[in-house]
């Protein structure tokens, strides 16, 4: 579906019913930013607002899809047309909430890191925040190698650094008690 296309047929539409951004979105419950968005072509609506949004601009689900007026005779095409853009556009939403998902978990993951290093000294951290780090990592990576694997995708090298990151804290460890070993 081509946002900015969508954007120009919810402005023409909301225009000629003589209904300003902040009407159009009080009727369908979104705020006027979003309607604002969505008319610039900077976003697209949420699949559960596609009726509504029809129905406030008195307009079909498949005149708003196809982002045109058409004839009153629906046909397989229309249909077709329709239910492909509403996949579509769940998929762009899905993504975008990854997006979001994995943008707050490394916002998480980097201020935990920070507080932990304030709070523990120098070797306090070597021996216990990289090994963890790397363990922790490893699951992830282990995780993420599944998935990939019930995909149907390839996981080789999912499966590989999962592996080097499971090792590097016992070769860590290993090599500071061998350090340690010969000082004392």
């Amino acid at each position: 579906m081509d946002a900015v296309k969508l954007g120009t047929f919810i402005s023409e539409q909301r225009k000629s019913l003589g209904m300003t951004q902040q009407e159009l979105a009080v009727k369908i419950n979104v705020t006027d930013k979003a309607v604002s968005r969505w008319e610039r072509g900077k976003g697209l609506p949420d699949i559960n607002i596609i009726e509504p949004l029809a129905q406030a601009l008195c307009v079909s689900i498949s005149e708003l899809m196809k982002s045109e007026k058409i004839s009153s005779e629906y046909t397989k095409e229309d249909a077709s047309f329709a239910i492909k853009d509403i996949i579509d556009i769940s998929v762009q939403k899905k993504q975008e909430m990854k997006t979001v998902f994995t943008i707050i978990l490394m916002v998480s993951v980097l201020l935990n890191g920070v507080f932990l290093v304030d709070n523990m000294g120098f070797m306090e951290m070597l021996l216990v925040v990289v090994p963890f780090s790397c363990w922790v990592m490893s699951i992830l990576t282990f995780v993420y190698a599944f998935y990939r694997k019930i995909k149907g995708k390839t996981a080789t090298l999912a499966f590989i650094s999962a592996g080097i990151l499971h090792i590097i804290p016992v070769a860590f460890i290993i090599v500071l008690i061998l350090v340690f070993w010969r000082i004392i």
